[in-house]
């Protein structure tokens, strides 16, 4: 069985040893410079804000199967209103892990809304 080598011994090289032309038996260890990154190693780019409110926006419309973001007529019970239209959007984050068991507070315009107060929805163009 091969012994497990340290994280950092895996990638260090061994140092030549250079023995000096004075005649001297001891060897001298000449340390080789660290390696230059080259062009072709990307580094890592974050993705922008935008694009994690629209996955974030996309898996919560999934798990709670409602057009987030979208101009939609909602129908409503258990409301003042019986129906509202305009674009369905988040009045507030749930909370990770999602789960469609939790409330899901909607809003369009500045109707407040659950997702439990929806019986129906349509798509608007």
């Amino acid at each position: 069985m091969k012994p497990r080598l340290s994280f950092f011994s895996e990638f260090r090289r061994p140092a030549p040893v250079v023995i000096p032309a004075g005649g001297s038996r001891s060897p001298v260890a000449v340390a080789e410079p660290p390696p230059v990154a080259t062009a072709s190693a990307a580094p890592f780019a974050e993705p922008a804000p935008e694009e994690i409110e629209r996955a974030v926006h996309a898996e919560i419309a999934a798990v709670w199967g409602v057009p987030l973001g979208f101009r939609a007529e909602v129908t409503l019970r258990d409301h003042a209103l019986v129906k509202a239209t305009g674009r369905l959007e988040l009045h507030r984050m749930p909370e990770r892990p999602f789960s469609a068991e939790r409330l899901l507070v909607l809003r369009i315009d500045q109707d407040m809304f659950t997702n439990r107060q929806i019986e129906s929805w349509t798509l608007m163009e």
